[in-house]
């Protein structure tokens, strides 16, 4: 018989997955009041945010022994897109400063705009949905900011 690690004998178990998605769902929202009740600001919240989670990711990549690959090729395109989430979270945290983390999660979302609107000017195949998804989607942005 084979010596199998306790973390490979439930990881290969259905409910397992569906604990550590459960338990990942309920830490990502009550992020929002977190950063609510800490006294630190913004830029300071997300760059901890952003190296706390770097090194989970690193210490998960160590303990299922997955090797890391860098290339040449993917080191700036990486940190554009790391750029990009820290610029991401710091206006989240700033927004849940403004108007409090419900409504800036809200808010904050709005990223589906931009795409929205690339599906629909860009895209090969059209949604004939996609005309309604956007003027709903603009509207109710225009409802929230004004009756706060």
């Amino acid at each position: 018989m084979q010596a199998t690690s306790l973390f490979y004998s439930l990881r290969t178990h259905a409910l397992f997955d569906k604990l550590v998605l459960a338990c990942g769902v309920t830490f990502i929202s009550f992020s929002s009041v977190f950063v609510h009740l800490i006294s630190a600001g913004p830029a300071t919240i997300g760059a901890y945010r952003m190296a706390i989670g770097g090194l989970i990711l690193l210490l998960f990549t160590f303990i299922t022994k997955k090797s890391i690959v860098i290339t040449k090729r993917f080191i700036f395109p990486a940190m554009i897109a790391g750029l990009f989430f820290c610029l991401d979270l710091a206006t989240w945290h700033q927004s849940i400063h403004y108007v409090g983390p419900g409504l800036a999660t809200i808010l904050n979302s709005c990223q589906i705009f931009l795409l929205a609107f690339h599906q629909l000017v860009f895209s090969k195949r059209k949604n004939p949905q996609t005309p309604d998804y956007c003027i709903n989607l603009y509207y109710s942005r225009w409802f929230i900011t004004l009756f706060k």
